[in-house]
């Protein structure tokens, strides 16, 4: 089949999968509400999962389905592609913009570098902390993109070729950025999709200090154990020759950047604590997070520009926010429809909570090989809700392996955008990655099935 076809045949099934659903309601007694929620569904899964268009578009046809049949009306479905934990993440868009704007995130990496030694298991060490750390605040792929230059520059200077050595200081970079956006609620979209969706759907806040004392010792447990995993067959090599630079003197806007950005994380740490000083202001994650970034544009720096200028703002994922607000959409799709009552008496029996709890570790964990890991999550949230209601299992029991998961993927490129960027270097095949990543897919798979379960 030629990729034309392909591509047709996909764009096409997307709609029939919606029209089939409207057809089969009468047979299975669904309201015209809850077929339409179910095409929809179908439709955005198909096409989230192939990427046959940009993952953003996709996520608008609810304003098409549930509009033109009546599921919600326009400022229903509006409400839910301006959602406050959508402006989180776009207030965190913005702080990093400022960080990379001013290469704060470079004097970071490099300071950590300077101090990692020149011993090959030391370098690596330096090497995954400081993606790891960087990728808790920014975006994974604005990360890897940052560290791969430093990283190739570090290679060079090896004294002598070693793939393996090659190999795992390459690795460990992609590893760090992907394990790093679990450990706080702005890490990775993923995050976000979930604590969006349950407080769209049982409104519930997901606080940014809560996610972050549950999740990252998991993410700092994975960190570690992918150290262990490399190190174990890492050539012992005296890397003297490098010569990193000398920390220029800072300037007033890189200054300026670092204490709005520190503050704003202190904030986000501490808000039950603020909230308290300040009982008749109304402090939210959200309201943090904006104002922040607001900072970033209101002060400026030694040539009097403002610390971040709209022009640098305007080159944020925007696609990103959209694809939350698509998420949303089908939330409330599914309360409106009475879908919600309807999954809570299906039939589901048979499995213990544990083993389900497991497969959606497994889901994420392996599934996202595939598929990206936004569309996997936003597509697979209500089906962890329709089997957490008919199991009486806590949905976030279900919905935290899944989304935590969908940031482990190691074996594939087309996994994670860090992988990829370590793979164009030319650097590591595919196979290498594949067989080194499988284990560290089966041991992130232990981890968070066990920390799950413990947790809950």
């Amino acid at each position: 089949m030629s990729p034309n076809i392909r591509k047709t045949s996909v764009l096409l099934a997307g709609p029939l999968f919606f029209l089939a659903a409207l057809s089969l309601a009468p047979t299975f007694g669904w309201t015209t509400e809850q077929s339409v929620v179910l095409g929809s569904t179908l439709w955005m899964l198909l096409w989230w999962f192939t990427e046959i268009i940009p993952l953003a578009a996709t996520a608008l046809l609810p304003v098409l389905t549930f509009g033109g049949f009546g599921v919600l009306d326009t400022s229903a479905i509006a409400n839910a592609y301006s959602h406050p934990l959508i402006f989180l993440f776009l207030g965190g868009f913005l702080l990093a913009r400022g960080v990379e704007h001013h290469q704060l995130h470079r004097r970071f990496a490099l300071a950590i570098l300077r101090r990692s030694g020149s011993q090959s298991h030391r370098v690596l060490a330096g090497v995954m902390l400081s993606t790891f750390l960087l990728s808790l605040w920014m975006s994974n792929t604005a990360t890897a993109v940052m560290m791969l230059p430093l990283t190739l520059s570090l290679i060079r200077h090896l004294p002598t070729e070693d793939d393996v050595l090659e190999r795992n200081i390459l690795l460990g970079m992609a590893w760090g950025a992907n394990l790093g956006g679990i450990g706080t609620l702005i890490g990775t979209p993923p995050n976000l999709v979930y604590a969006a969706f349950r407080q769209q759907t049982f409104g519930e806040e997901v606080y940014f200090l809560d996610w972050s004392v549950r999740i990252f010792p998991i993410a700092a447990l994975l960190l570690v154990l992918a150290y262990l995993l490399m190190r174990r067959n890492l050539p012992k090599v005296d890397i003297r020759t490098i010569q990193w630079p000398e920390p220029e003197p800072w300037t007033s806007g890189e200054k300026r950047v670092a204490i709005i950005f520190t503050w704003t994380a202190i904030a986000w740490m501490t808000r039950p604590w603020l909230q308290s000083l300040v009982p008749n202001l109304q402090l939210t994650d959200t309201w943090i997070g904006m104002l922040g970034a607001i900072l970033l544009f209101a002060f400026r720096d030694h040539q009097r520009q403002p610390l971040l200028r709209w022009e640098d703002a305007q080159k944020i994922e925007w696609g990103i926010l959209l694809l939350f607000g698509g998420g949303m959409s089908l939330a409330s799709g599914m309360q409106a429809s009475g879908w919600m009552e309807a999954l809570s008496t299906s039939n589901l029996d048979g499995w213990p909570p544990t083993l389900w709890v497991l497969l959606f570790t497994l889901l994420g964990v392996w599934t996202t090989e595939l598929f990206s890991n936004m569309a996997l999550v936003s597509g697979m949230l209500p089906i962890a809700l329709a089997v957490s209601s008919a199991q009486g299992i806590p949905f976030e029991q279900l919905a935290i392996p899944l989304t935590v998961g969908a940031s482990c993927a190691f074996m594939l490129p087309m996994a994670t955008p860090p992988n990829a960027i370590v793979f164009a270097s030319g650097k590591i095949r595919i196979p290498d990655m594949a067989r080194v990543g499988f284990w560290m897919n089966v041991l992130a798979s232990l981890v968070i099935w066990g920390a799950i379960s413990l947790l809950y």
